[in-house]
């Protein structure tokens, strides 16, 4: 539900037309599927030897 929400938020708050997640590849698969269900592009990054999302990748997925 939560990502249901931020969606409609993004779209009808700030004009969002094709809205996305960054995701780890550790990530749970609730929020895979609700990505899949809701049309929101999936970026997948990977993780550190620390099992941490690798921020650089993350950097390199933020759009405007």
């Amino acid at each position: 539900m939560a990502i249901l929400a931020y969606r409609e938020y993004k779209i009808k708050e700030e004009g969002v037309k094709k809205p996305n997640m960054i995701i780890c590849k550790t990530g749970h698969v609730a929020a895979l599927k609700a990505c899949d269900y809701l049309g929101i592009e999936i970026r997948l990054v990977n993780f550190d030897k620390n099992f941490e999302m690798d921020f650089s990748e993350v950097k390199r997925n933020i759009d405007s």
